[in-house]
């Protein structure tokens, strides 16, 4: 037998055990997963779920690493109802957790999840899950992602979100009160993500934002006043900058636009002066809203400035150009 053939036998062996090994579901993580689907009420989605079957290749919504133990589960719309049972703090090994899109899905976020300690990303979205956002939140170092937006969650935002924390998604909830100045300062990256629309936020956009590159913001439909131009400025990374239907009053006439801007919706809020001719520089500011406000002079033209529609500009103070009437 020559030694080539030798080689490729072994090979073809190695790798065979290899896929051996990896389609055997670590036995500690299956039966856990088998006690959230019969808390669940076995849902239809999940009957792949079978103890006769390896999670690791056969179940729907499960991954797995090269030793067999879970490190994703996902169960999105299964129309599964009741609260989170403690068993989702079994499985040690899990990265990424989505429990989302199930509106009969109630109560609050359990304590027992502090126990999966490499969790890096929690997706908690479409829900019916209430309760206060636990601050045991930030006790687990490894989460960088949190998305618990479309839920009934209510009281404040916990200040201590902050350090590796990348990406926040707390929109469509019942918040109230101010947004602290510690949220998510301290990461030095260019691709942070926040969204907090659609609650009822009070007071003001924090200074330290200012320290903060978001890559994409959205403070919509709050109750926020004061001063917006800490999103804003040359220096920004931001390619989304979303603060419409707020209490907003600040002087825009000397304020800068980040230089990848593509989408900036600032409308119905309390917004004075005038339009910086440094936003006819923005190649890609395809979505622009600033309606009803209190801005006044000269709409700016030529360069990269786009043909926008009237709505993009009425209900102001005096605004005046095209798209509007002529100025006099």
């Amino acid at each position: 037998m020559s030694i080539l053939r030798v080689s490729l036998i072994f090979l073809v062996s190695s790798f065979a055990l290899q896929l051996v090994s990896s389609q055997i579901c670590n036995k500690d993580d299956s039966a856990t997963l088998l006690k959230l689907k019969r808390a669940f009420n076995n849902p239809p989605n999940l009957d792949s779920w079978s103890a006769s079957t390896s999670c690791c290749w056969f179940w729907q919504g499960v991954s797995c690493d090269d030793n067999g133990r879970v490190t994703w589960a996902a169960i999105s719309a299964s129309n599964i109802s009741g609260p989170i049972p403690p068993e989702i703090g079994d499985l040690p090994e899990l990265r990424r957790l989505e429990i989302d899109v199930n509106p009969n899905l109630t109560g609050p976020i359990p304590a027992s999840i502090t126990k999966l300690q490499h969790l890096e990303r929690l997706i908690l979205a479409e829900n019916s899950i209430s309760g206060t956002i636990p601050e045991f939140l930030c006790n687990m170092t490894s989460l960088n992602y949190i998305d618990l937006r479309s839920n009934k969650l209510y009281g404040h935002i916990p200040s201590c979100f902050r350090g590796s924390v990348y990406y926040i998604d707390f929109s469509s909830n019942r918040l109230s009160g101010h947004i602290p100045a510690s949220l998510m300062n301290g990461y030095g990256g260019n691709d942070t993500f926040l969204n907090l629309a659609n609650n009822r936020l009070t007071g003001r956009i924090p200074r330290s934002f200012d320290n903060v590159n978001f890559y994409n913001i959205n403070l919509s439909g709050n109750r926020l006043g004061g001063d917006a131009s800490v999103l804003l400025g040359e220096a920004k990374f931001s390619t989304q900058i979303d603060v419409s239907s707020n209490r907003l009053s600040f002087d825009l006439s000397n304020v800068t636009y980040p230089e990848f801007l593509n989408e900036l919706i600032i409308s119905r809020n309390r917004i004075r002066g005038s339009i910086n001719e440094q936003i006819t520089e923005l190649q890609g500011l395809g979505v622009l809203d600033m309606s009803y406000n209190r801005l006044c002079g000269p709409i700016p033209s030529g360069l990269w400035m786009r043909p926008y529609p009237s709505s993009t500009f009425e209900h102001n103070k005096c605004l005046c150009g095209t798209p509007l009437p002529p100025c006099t």
